[in-house]
C-alpha cells in the first residue's frame, strides 16, 4: 500500500513540475515580438504567475486571458501596459496584434 501511495505522490510531483515549466514558458517567452520604426513591441500571455503555482490555475489559455504589452523605445525606455482583455490591446495597437493574414 505504501508503494502505491509513494508512486502516486511522485506522479503528482512530476505533473506539478511540468505545470511549472509550462507556466514559466507561458509567462516569460513573448507571444509576439515586433519592431516598428525602431520601437520594439512584445506581447506576453497573461500575468498571473503567482496563481499558476496552484495546480491547473492559470495554465490553460483562454481567449479572454489578460495580456501584457512591453514597449521598448529607441532611447532605452521601457513601458509596460497590462490589459484585462486582448481586444483592448488590439483596439489600441492594431498593427502590433498578431493576425492570421500576415
Amino acid at each position: 500500500m505504501f508503494r502505491i501511495v509513494a508512486w502516486l505522490l511522485r506522479g503528482l510531483g512530476v505533473f506539478y513540475a511540468l505545470q511549472l515549466v509550462f507556466l514559466l514558458y507561458w509567462e516569460f517567452v513573448p507571444m509576439k515580438q515586433l519592431e516598428l520604426q525602431g520601437v520594439r513591441y512584445e506581447i506576453y500571455r497573461g500575468y498571473g504567475f503567482p496563481l499558476g503555482l496552484f495546480p491547473l490555475v492559470g495554465v490553460f489559455s483562454l481567449t479572454e486571458e489578460p495580456v501584457r504589452l512591453v514597449i521598448k523605445n529607441k532611447d532605452g525606455r521601457k513601458e509596460v501596459k497590462d490589459y484585462e482583455h486582448p481586444q483592448d490591446l488590439r483596439k489600441e495597437y492594431p498593427s502590433v496584434w498578431p493576425s492570421s493574414d500576415r
